[in-house]
């Protein structure tokens, strides 16, 4: 069931049309559902899934995860292989999972940690680091691959950072939703990851979601055109542009969620539907080409393409999951029990 989204209360913004427990009382949502279920303790498991072979189901207790589980990586340590980072913004968690590219696989959880956060929300990757924005303490928080030990931060004083992108060369570009005044966000650029961020505007939002570099260093967000959220946009912003560029969307989406460039065109997850919509952008006009349905979510906020697969972090749905790409259809893979899981990323 969809449930408007509320009004800004505390000034505290987050990426899901709704919210639980003291989230609620907090702030401005963005998803649609009735509400996610924390799921009670639980075994792992490996169940068949139709028209994917083995899909495998890895369930847990959010609140236990939450207070135990360390990590068995070094955070002075690189580790190898590949893992999942989920940030859930109802238990102020960060979880990380061994995951596999090849099979589009969850494995086992390596740790968690709820250490000087405040709504974690997207993520994002590069090389060996993971990115968090941590919404309420304005800043985005960095983490060696595979620690749950964040290694560094950037601080974006008077935003709430909701998603994040890095470019070959390290730049780290970071939409703000609001302003912590609930003003019109933006989007920072930090080059070389560090030091003062370049505040970009676009034309036609003015609460900026989910953001994506593509191979040529230009910049992919969408958003609303207004702060209560009327008018879902998309805006390029072109390499070294001091301003966006509106893009006209043939098709538009019930509600924006993640941003991903996809070869030559532009991905955005629709939250309200449950599909990734796919646009060949020429000039100013995006052109829907296709369609990929995402079947058994709710409210899937972010999403992360690694190699065949996607993942997805379920809001409504309270778990991450991965499915094949384009295909869609049934999750090949799904960690259940989270709260309200809005980010997902995979380093390596």
């Amino acid at each position: 069931m969809k449930e408007t989204e509320q009004i800004f209360i505390m000034s505290i913004s987050s990426l899901s049309k709704y919210a639980l427990g003291a989230v609620a009382a907090a702030g401005i949502l963005a998803g649609c559902s009735n509400g996610g279920q924390t799921g009670g303790m639980g075994a792992s498991g490996v169940t068949p899934a139709a028209g994917h072979g083995l899909s495998t189901s890895v369930a847990h207790n959010g609140i236990l995860h939450a207070i135990s589980g360390p990590s068995r990586v070094s955070p002075d340590k690189k580790a190898k292989g590949e893992f999942a980072y989920i940030s859930d913004s109802g238990t102020n968690t960060i979880y990380v999972y061994d995951y596999s590219s090849k099979t589009g696989s969850f494995g086992s959880e390596v740790g968690s940690t709820t250490t000087s956060l405040s709504e974690p929300q997207g993520a994002c990757s590069h090389k060996k680091d993971a990115w968090v924005t941590n919404t309420s303490d304005s800043n985005v928080l960095e983490f060696v691959n595979g620690s749950t030990t964040s290694s560094g931060s950037l601080s974006i004083s008077g935003e709430y950072p909701v998603g994040c992108s890095v470019d070959k060369k390290g730049d780290i570009a970071v939409s703000d939703i609001i302003t912590t005044a609930d003003g019109a966000g933006n989007v920072e650029i930090f080059k070389g990851g560090k030091g003062t961020p370049t505040s970009v505007t676009c034309p036609n939002l003015e609460k900026y979601y989910f953001i994506s570099y593509d191979t040529k260093g230009n910049i992919w967000v969408d958003g609303t055109a207004t702060l209560s959220s009327t008018g879902i946009g998309l805006c390029e912003i072109p390499k070294g542009a001091t301003s966006g560029t509106a893009i006209s969307l043939s098709a538009v989406p019930g509600f924006p969620g993640g941003v991903t460039v996809a070869g030559k065109d532009i991905d955005i997850l629709d939250q309200d539907a449950a599909t990734i919509d796919q646009y060949t952008v020429s000039g100013t006009t995006g052109t829907e080409v296709g369609t990929v349905t995402l079947s058994g979510v709710t409210d899937p906020v972010q999403d992360w393409q690694a190699g065949k697969f996607v993942l997805t972090a379920n809001a409504a749905s309270a778990s991450a999951t991965s499915f094949a790409y384009p295909a869609g259809g049934s999750a090949v893979s799904t960690v259940s029990g989270l709260t309200e899981p809005i980010g997902v990323s995979v380093s390596k």
